[in-house]
C-alpha cells in the first residue's frame, strides 16, 4: 500500500507581503480551472507541477540557480503580493513538484503568477512550513531528507513533528513520493507525540491510498492506537472490499 497522508482542519487568512518581479526574467502564469465548488477556499495551498515536456518553453536552465530553485517565486493575480510556497521534489531531469499557498481559490479561474531566473537565495518561508496554515496539524508528503536519514519524514507543517520509518519502503506516491506498506506485519510510519497531534476537538484527515490486499483483510491508513494496539484508540481503515471505514 504507497500512501501518502495529510491531517488538515479549516484554514485562517494570512497577509501577503508586496514584492517587486520586475527583475526576475521569467514569468509564467498559472490557471486552475479544476475547481467547481461554491466554497470560496482561502489560503489554500495548491500542487504546481513544472516540467519540460508539460510547460511550453519552460527551462530549468533558465533558473538562476537551476540545481535548487532557489529564485523560484509566485505571487497572486495582482503581481505583487508574493505566496508562500514549498518545493516537494526538485528534479531537473523531469518533473518538479511545487506546493503554493494560493491567498483564494474559487470558481475555475483562480490565476497566480510564477517567476525565475534571477540569481538570489531561496526565501526563509519555503522551507520554514508557512505554505501550510497553523491548522494544519501535520502534512507529510513521505519523501526522505537527505540531512536527517532515510527513515525520516519531515512534518511540512510549523510543528514539525516527523514520522519515523518502521518498515515501510520506498514507492512512487499519487504526488511525488510514496511509501509502501506491507501486509502482515506492524509495518507503519510513526509520527511524533506532539500535543498537536492529539486534538480534542474534530479533525479532517486525508490520504492517497492505492491498496491492494487479501481478502477480508483490514490496513489502517491513519490513527490514534492506544500503545501501537491498532484495536484500540481512533483510526481510518480500508477494507479489501472498497470500504472506508473508522
Amino acid at each position: 500500500m504507497a500512501l501518502a497522508a495529510m491531517l488538515a482542519a479549516l484554514l485562517v487568512p494570512a497577509t501577503a507581503p508586496a514584492a517587486d518581479f520586475s527583475t526576475w526574467a521569467k514569468k509564467m502564469p498559472i490557471t486552475f480551472s479544476g475547481y467547481t465548488k461554491p466554497e470560496t477556499l482561502t489560503n489554500f495551498p495548491l500542487l504546481v507541477t513544472l516540467s519540460t515536456n508539460a510547460i511550453s518553453g519552460f527551462q530549468y536552465t533558465d533558473f538562476g540557480s537551476p540545481a535548487d530553485g532557489a529564485d523560484l517565486r509566485f505571487a497572486a493575480s495582482n503581481e505583487t503580493d508574493e505566496l508562500n510556497y514549498e518545493i516537494d521534489t526538485w528534479n531537473t531531469n523531469g518533473v518538479s513538484c511545487v506546493w503554493v499557498q494560493a491567498p483564494s481559490l474559487a470558481g475555475t479561474n483562480t490565476r497566480i503568477l510564477a517567476y525565475w531566473g534571477k540569481v538570489t537565495n531561496a526565501p526563509a518561508y519555503s522551507t520554514n512550513g508557512a505554505t501550510w496554515s497553523s491548522r494544519f496539524m501535520g502534512v507529510w508528503h513521505l519523501g526522505t531528507n537527505v540531512s536527517l536519514g532515510t527513515n525520516v519524514f519531515v512534518d511540512s507543517t510549523p510543528y514539525r513533528s516527523y514520522g519515523t520509518n518502521q518498515g515501510s519502503t520506498n514507492a512512487v506516491g499519487y504526488v511525488a513520493s510514496g511509501r509502501g506498506v506491507g501486509q502482515g506485519g506492524n509495518y507503519r510510519i510513526d509520527m511524533s507525540t506532539a500535543t498537536n497531534l492529539m486534538p480534542a476537538s474534530a479533525v479532517t484527515v486525508s490520504a492517497w491510498v492505492k491498496y491492494v490486499g487479501a481478502p477480508g483483510q483490514y490496513n489502517g491508513i491513519a490513527g490514534w492506537p492506544d500503545a501501537h494496539n491498532w484495536t484500540k484508540g481512533t483510526g481510518l481503515w480500508f477494507h479489501n472490499a472498497g470500504a472506508a471505514k473508522f
